[in-house]
Parts: structure tokens; C-alpha cells; sequence
């Protein structure tokens, strides 16, 4: 058998590019017949089934059986066009093809293999699926949502609330050259940041510290009482601020010598300009002659008149104090001196002068005027009662309703505010409607009854609500 040096392209027979087989004809029936009989040399095509990808080729070994040609002339039937069918050498009964389909054309191609040489034509059977690969997957960009804003959270500003008190007695004993110290607690609610301290009403010469300060829990102020410090009672305000808000305690230091006299004065009640309050003052003598201290005062505001209807003593009297109608109210140290001999001990108190409750007027413009019996207008507060905190600001909107036709103007007054507060009374944007906005003292506590009227001529409507300062 001659050598094959190089691939041999073969001729292809093609079919018609819509046919899925091609029909060889008559004489190619009759010789696929002769050649498949048993009794005849044929050949086998490996493998049976190929598949490849359009414009690919695939290898495949045709295998004789029984005799191998001389010369071998192959010649494919059934495949479509641009189809190459090339042979190269092979050993023994076998050669090696290798088919290659174009690049246009997929499915599936049963195929006929003929051998036209001297002796008997031979043929094969094999099937080539043409597949076109797979599509790479498509990856849709990632969505990326918008970010979320969270609306803005607001939190309300709620002023710090606490009180003070003294662990132990407010009032403390000390001599000259020593030393005694207060313990104060801060009682919080809903509040844990830190409250500064200061005192007042320390006599002169003494020496005291707050430790710590400012503080987040509790505080302690140590007090000290060298030799030269005045002698006897002393007022001392303890403050605690926290932002806007100060509460006060009233501790009293009894400073002692060792001449055995000493003197006591109590805290007079809040008077009203133009009014007396008293308070009791205590002389104690200790040296045993008998004979009393003379009292004076030393510190009070211009035009209070002071009256001690016992003086000299050496014991119990009382301290009047005469207050003039222009006094500003507020709050006023002041000092009792008693002295005997040589000997002079000095006690602190404070008067207290009551700040005028405020009255708050406010002019309504003419109402619009509603038909029925009895022509007037009444005063409906939103609110039956307040209960309000030292320095907390509320308001409260009031109802104007004319009847009998009633479209006047008319005046409105408020009284009955407890000394220290502030407010005012104002229209609002709602029709027949007025708002009193309210302060509330920052060191007066008590209960009262706001009294609201309405004067338009002979008219009057009146309406109240109780107060309570806590």
C-alpha cells in the first residue's frame, strides 16, 4: 500500500444546506448494500457519534475488517457544505480521519463513509452533532440601592432635676481653731451629669472647701474656724448648679469662743413690702454674773426699722423688722451682734421680702359675634388644673365664646401668680382664642388659684384654675 506523507483532503459530498440527511443515489444504495454483507470485506468507523462545536474538527479511526485495500479513495456522504474530510497514514487495518464542519452550521448529520478502490466498495455508518457552546452567563451590574437617611432624631431638652440635702444635722457646733464638715447628697432624677458648688454666709477669717466640686454623686464641705473668726451663728447657702437649673440648703454654723457667750438667731418668714415679720434671737451667757448682752443689727437694707423687745438680755427675745412699701424683694443678710464686756459674738440670718405677684392684663380685639339668649362671652381654659415644677414654663390656651350676639372687645386680667413668676397673656393664631404663657418661680414653691376675668362694660366672665408649685 503506497505511503501517505501528507493529510489527504477527500472529496466531500455535500447536501442541501436544509437537508438534516443526504440520500446518496441508486448506485450508492446498491453498493452500501454489497458492501454490508456479511460475507464481504467492510469497516468500522470509531467513534459512532461525534460532536463538536461549529468551525471545530474531531479526529475518528476507520477500522477494516477482513482485508485492507490497496488503494483506499474515500468519499462522505450526507454532510453539509464546507464540510473538509481529511486522511493520513495508518497502521495495520486502521487509518486516521478527521472531520472539520464550518462555522455556519449546527444539528445533528447522520453521515455514510464510502471506499471506492479495486475490489468491493466498503462503507460506514457514523453520526456528527454540530453544537454551537454554551453562551457565557450575563451578570447584571449589581443593583446598588439608595441610601436610607433616617430622618433626624430629635431629642428633647429637659433641664436637669435634682435636690440637695445634708446627710447629717444642718446645724454644726465648732470653736475657734477647729474645723466640722457637712455632708450633702444630690438626689437626682433622670440627671447624672455633675453639679457645681458654691457657698455664702461664711463669717469672715473661716476657710471652706467643697470636695469634690463639681460632683456626680455626693459632695462634702469641710469648714474651718481659726482664732479671729467672729463668733456665733452663721446662715450658710449651699448651691448646686447644673446648666439652668440651682437649688439651694440652708445650714447653720454656731461658731464658739471661750469667754461663755453666745448668741442664737432664727430665720424670720417672707414678708411683703410694707409689712413687720419677727424672729426669735437667743442670748446664753455662761460666765455667771448674771448681767445680759446688748443686742444691735448690723446689714439690713436701707429703711427696715429693727426692734428688739427685749435688749439687753440674757436670754430669749424677739427681733421685729419693720419693712418699707419701696423695698425691692429679694433676699437680705444680715447680722445680730451681741456684746458684753470686751466680748462680742455675732449670729447671721436673712430676711426675705416678697416679690408683688405679678398681675397680667391683655386687651382682647372684638370677637365675632354668635347668635343667642343673654349677650356676654365665657372663658374656657384647655386645662382643669397645673401642677408645675420651680422655674418650669407651660401655657395655656383659653376658649373665647360670645353669645347673645356679643362682638365687643373687652379686658382681661389675670391675678392670683405666686411672687417670682412671670408670663403673659397674647391672642393666638386660632380665632377667639388666648394663650397664657407661665413661669414659675425658681425658688417659691406653694399652691394658689389663677383667677382669669373679662371685663367689657358692664359685662364679666370669669373663669379660674388651682396652681400648684412644687
Amino acid at each position: 500500500m503506497p505511503s501517505i506523507l501528507h493529510p489527504i483532503r477527500v472529496l466531500v459530498v455535500a447536501a442541501v444546506a436544509t437537508a438534516a440527511v443526504v440520500t446518496p443515489n441508486v448506485s450508492a444504495q446498491a453498493r452500501t448494500r454489497s458492501a454490508l454483507s456479511s460475507n464481504l470485506p467492510r469497516m468500522v468507523v470509531n467513534p459512532a457519534v461525534i460532536t463538536l462545536s461549529p468551525g471545530t474538527e474531531a479526529a475518528l479511526t476507520v477500522r477494516f475488517v477482513r482485508s485492507v485495500p490497496r488503494g483506499v479513495n474515500f468519499q462522505l456522504y450526507g454532510a453539509p457544505q464546507g464540510t473538509v474530510l481529511s486522511a493520513f497514514p495508518g497502521t495495520g487495518y486502521n487509518r486516521q480521519l478527521k472531520i472539520f464542519m464550518p462555522a455556519n452550521v449546527t444539528g445533528t448529520f447522520p453521515l455514510t463513509l464510502f471506499t471506492r478502490n479495486p475490489g468491493p466498495d466498503r462503507s460506514a455508518k457514523f453520526r456528527v452533532d454540530v453544537v454551537a457552546p454554551a453562551l457565557p452567563p450575563v451578570t447584571a451590574p449589581p443593583v446598588t440601592a439608595p441610601p436610607v437617611t433616617a430622618p433626624p432624631v430629635t431629642t428633647p431638652v429637659v433641664a436637669p432635676q435634682f435636690a440637695l440635702a445634708f446627710e447629717g444635722p444642718s446645724t454644726l457646733l465648732t470653736r475657734l481653731g477647729g474645723a466640722v464638715t457637712y455632708s450633702v447628697s444630690a438626689f437626682r432624677s433622670n440627671f447624672a451629669g455633675p453639679i457645681s458648688f458654691t457657698l455664702q454666709g461664711l463669717p469672715g477669717g473661716a476657710a471652706a472647701a467643697f470636695d469634690p466640686n463639681p460632683s456626680t454623686t455626693n459632695t462634702r464641705l469641710l469648714i474651718k474656724t481659726p482664732p479671729g473668726t467672729p463668733v456665733g451663728n452663721f446662715n450658710l447657702l449651699i448651691t448646686g448648679t447644673a446648666g439652668t437649673t440651682t437649688r439651694t440648703i440652708v445650714g447653720v454654723l454656731q461658731v464658739r469662743d471661750s469667754e461663755g457667750l453666745n448668741v442664737i438667731v432664727g430665720t424670720p418668714l417672707p414678708v411683703t413690702a410694707g409689712k413687720i415679720t419677727s424672729v426669735a434671737v437667743e442670748v446664753k451667757v455662761t460666765n455667771g454674773d448674771g448681767q445680759g448682752a446688748s443686742l444691735i443689727t448690723e446689714g439690713l437694707p436701707g429703711g427696715v426699722t429693727a426692734t428688739f423687745r427685749n435688749n439687753p438680755t440674757a436670754g430669749k427675745t424677739t427681733l421685729d423688722l419693720t419693712v418699707p412699701v419701696n423695698i425691692p424683694g429679694g433676699a437680705y443678710p444680715f447680722t445680730v451682734i451681741a456684746t458684753k464686756g470686751t466680748v462680742s459674738v455675732r449670729a447671721q440670718s436673712t430676711l426675705f421680702v416678697n416679690v408683688p405677684a405679678p398681675t397680667l392684663r391683655f386687651q382682647v380685639t372684638p370677637v365675632a359675634a354668635v347668635p343667642g339668649q343673654g349677650s356676654g362671652y365665657l372663658l374656657t381654659p384647655n386645662t382643669s388644673a397645673l401642677n408645675m415644677a420651680r422655674g418650669q414654663v407651660v401655657t395655656v390656651d383659653f376658649a373665647v365664646t360670645p353669645t347673645g350676639g356679643f362682638s365687643g372687645a373687652f379686658d382681661l386680667v389675670l391675678t392670683g401668680l405666686l411672687p417670682g413668676s412671670t408670663g403673659s397673656l397674647t391672642a393666638t393664631p386660632t380665632p377667639n382664642q388666648v394663650r397664657l404663657t407661665l413661669t414659675a418661680p425658681t425658688q417659691t414653691t406653694g399652691s394658689t388659684v389663677l383667677v382669669l376675668t373679662g371685663t367689657s362694660g358692664s359685662l364679666k366672665s370669669q373663669n379660674s384654675i388651682p396652681l400648684i408649685i412644687s
